[in-house]
């Protein structure tokens, strides 16, 4: 079950990627309905928390006049990711850019892939798996996560115990 890019598109924009408090209550038991949103939500734990701490770092965070990282970024990565990423799916390492994006990043299983988040409707991509004679891929999107959501789910299915008779 993955969060509607519309929805979360409609939302307005806090100040802030999330306040302390709502941290705090991510942390405590969720009250939810039925058991996939439940695994869902928890699963998006460490995201949220990431982002949030992301969000609330100081300009030049990294000593070289860094930009704070933009809430319009932070949602759209929490957006993206909240579209794309399957229950198996390891979860990325989330970073600050210098600009005050923000980027998600696996490198695993042979698979290299970078994603810049700039807003909803500007996403960078790198993509190069080392597997293969293919030269690296780069490219730009917008609103359709097609592309990214294959490339995310080949992480996956190289990710996940290989079961049955076809191995």
């Amino acid at each position: 079950m993955a969060a509607s890019l519309d929805y979360m598109a409609s939302i307005q924009q806090p100040q802030r990627f999330l306040s302390e408090r709502d941290v705090l209550d991510f942390r405590r038991e969720p009250t939810i309905e039925t058991l996939s949103e439940a695994v869902l939500s928890r699963r998006f734990l460490p995201i949220i928390a990431k982002l949030y701490e992301l969000s609330n770092l100081p300009r030049n965070w990294d000593s070289y006049d860094g930009q704070r990282v933009r809430t319009e970024c932070a949602n759209a990565a929490f957006g993206i990711l909240a579209a794309t990423l399957g229950e198996r799916t390891p979860l990325p390492w989330i970073v600050p850019t210098p600009d005050g994006h923000v980027q998600f990043e696996w490198h695993i299983h042979g698979i290299d892939l970078e994603v810049e988040v700039s807003s909803l409707a500007s996403i960078h991509v790198l993509y190069e798996d080392l597997r293969s004679k293919d030269p690296a891929e780069e490219f730009k999107l917008d609103y359709d996560l097609a592309k990214l959501r294959s490339l995310i789910d080949e992480i996956t299915s190289r990710s996940s115990p290989r079961t049955g008779a076809a191995g």
